[in-house]
């Protein structure tokens, strides 16, 4: 089987409740990827007409499902996680596209517990309800990460959970700094948190070239961003790095 051992990049969150202004609840990353990505990304609007959730998905061509949120606010995001040989078992990227027909983030740990992937990964939840949630993924199965703060969800590249921290060898060497960095400066705005607040935060410098918003670090750089707001029905996407790339919002 292949073994991966050093991951992509990627800094995720969840927020709500205490955390954020006004308890609204919120979610996203930036994507860190190897630069050819940027030009092949592209925004999709679902929209079925069978009495599935409208959806709204930032993918790159020819993947059937990636990052995004649906119209019960439940939205996904991830983190890549490395240390885990590959086995039999779902690709990541249909399974991606079967969370945005769900409808909240219970139904989606559900379904993570019920089907065994073929790669390890981590995902970040939020839904239109103020719940979040932050599972680890590998073939073996799936763990539940839960922060010190019920409202607070922060995750980057290496095992946080008592599970699968064994597992962990450290290949991604920033990825310990940028999630110090990344508490840091979400405990600096405690309870006021907005989506500008968060694409403030994704554009952060501290520890470059490998810092939240990458430039280079092991080839990777923050490609895209993402930031769903349920209470508003919008998906905030960023072609591009955090500190010169441009947002746009788009009503799911």
């Amino acid at each position: 089987a292949a073994r991966v051992s050093a991951p992509e990049g990627c800094t995720a969150f969840a927020l709500t409740g205490e955390a954020t202004d006004g308890g609204h609840p919120l979610a996203g990353q930036n994507q860190d990827l190897t630069p050819e990505f940027a030009d092949v990304g592209i925004v999709l609007h679902l929209k079925p007409d069978d009495g599935r959730p409208r959806a709204i998905t930032f993918t790159f061509a020819g993947q059937l499902g990636y990052m995004g949120m649906n119209q019960h606010g439940v939205a996904h995001f991830a983190n890549g996680l490395g240390d885990c040989e590959w086995r039999l078992g779902l690709p990541h990227y249909p399974l991606k596209r079967y969370l945005l027909e769900l409808p909240d983030v219970a139904c989606c740990l559900k379904t993570l517990a019920e089907h065994r992937t073929c790669s390890a990964a981590n995902m970040v939840f939020c839904d239109g309800g103020g719940a979040v949630a932050d599972v680890e993924i590998r073939p073996e199965g799936i763990a539940v990460y839960r922060d010190q703060r019920p409202d607070c969800r922060l995750h980057t590249n290496h095992y946080l959970t008592p599970e699968f921290a064994p597992h962990e060898t450290h290949a991604t060497a920033d990825s310990r700094p940028r999630l110090q960095r990344l508490r840091h400066l979400v405990e600096g705005r405690w309870g006021e948190i907005t989506a500008e607040v968060m694409k403030a935060i994704l554009a952060d410098h501290y520890g470059d070239p490998g810092a939240i918003c990458r430039h280079g670090e092991k080839g990777m750089h923050s490609v895209a961003g993402y930031i769903a707001e349920p209470a508003a029905g919008l998906l905030h996407v960023r072609r591009g790095h955090g500190c010169t790339g441009t947002w746009k919002a788009y009503e799911v």
